[in-house]
C-alpha cells in the first residue's frame, strides 16, 4: 500500500476555549480556499475536499460538528493547515513523494506555500497575537516537514533567478541603447557583493551549526 505524505498529525493547540470565534465554518472559509469562482462552487469544492481530507487525516467529517447536522467547522489553530490541506488535496491523495508529482501542480503549492508564509510574515502585532496558534501549525509545516522543504528550496531559488531575468529583461527594453551594458553591469556588480556576502554568512551558520546553539534550537 502506498504511503501518504500527508502523514503528520495537525498540531492541536492546548487552549480548551470553545467559544464560536474559535472556529470558522466551512462555508466561511471556502471563498478563500478556492477564490475567484463563486461563492456557492467554492462552497461545493471545499465540501467535497473536506470529506476527503478527514479520511487522510484517519478523522470523521462529524469529528468537525459541535452537534448533529450542524455545520462543519474548524478551529482556528487549524485554519492554515486546513486551508493548505483542502487547496492542495490531490497533491496530499497521491500517495507519492512530492519530487515525484506533477512539476506543475507541485509548482503552484510551493508558491501558494511561500505567499502564505510571506503573508504571515507581514502580519501585524493585533493578527499576529488572535493567530498566533494557527500561524505557529503552519510554520511547523513550512519548516519541519522533510518532503516539503525540498521543493520550497527549489521554490525560492526560481523566483529569485525570474526576478533577476526580468530585471535584466527591463534594463535591456528601457534603458537607452548607449547605456544598456553599463546598467546590466552595474546590476551585476551590486547583486554579486550582496549574493557573497550573504553566501558567506549562510554558510558560515550552516558549517559551525548555527541550528544546534542554545536559543536557535
Amino acid at each position: 500500500m502506498k504511503s501518504k505524505p500527508y502523514n503528520r498529525s495537525i498540531h492541536y493547540s492546548k487552549s480548551n476555549n470553545n467559544l464560536s470565534k474559535d472556529f470558522y465554518t466551512l462555508r466561511s472559509l471556502a471563498p478563500e480556499i478556492f477564490p475567484g469562482i463563486g461563492k456557492e462552487r467554492a462552497y461545493r469544492n471545499t465540501l467535497s475536499n473536506f470529506q476527503e481530507a478527514c479520511l487522510l487525516l484517519n478523522k470523521k467529517p462529524d469529528d468537525y460538528r459541535s452537534k448533529e447536522k450542524s455545520p462543519y467547522r474548524i478551529p482556528r489553530h487549524q485554519k492554515t493547515a486546513f486551508v493548505i490541506l483542502i487547496r492542495h488535496l490531490t497533491i496530499y491523495k497521491a500517495g507519492i513523494p512530492f519530487k515525484d508529482q506533477d512539476y506543475e501542480n507541485i509548482t503552484k503549492y510551493a508558491r501558494d506555500l511561500i505567499s502564505i508564509k510571506d503573508s504571515i510574515d507581514n502580519s501585524n502585532f493585533e493578527n499576529m497575537s488572535l493567530n498566533s496558534d494557527d500561524y505557529a501549525n503552519f510554520y511547523e509545516i513550512y519548516y519541519s516537514s522533510s518532503d516539503i522543504r525540498h521543493i520550497i528550496t527549489h521554490q525560492l531559488s526560481m523566483d529569485i533567478i525570474e526576478n533577476i531575468l526580468a530585471d535584466f529583461k527591463y534594463i535591456v527594453e528601457e534603458a537607452p541603447n548607449d547605456r544598456t551594458t553599463f546598467y546590466a553591469d552595474s546590476y551585476r556588480s551590486f547583486l554579486k557583493a550582496n549574493i557573497k556576502k550573504i553566501s558567506s554568512l549562510t554558510k558560515k551558520m550552516i558549517d559551525e551549526e548555527w541550528h544546534n546553539k542554545k536559543g536557535n534550537e
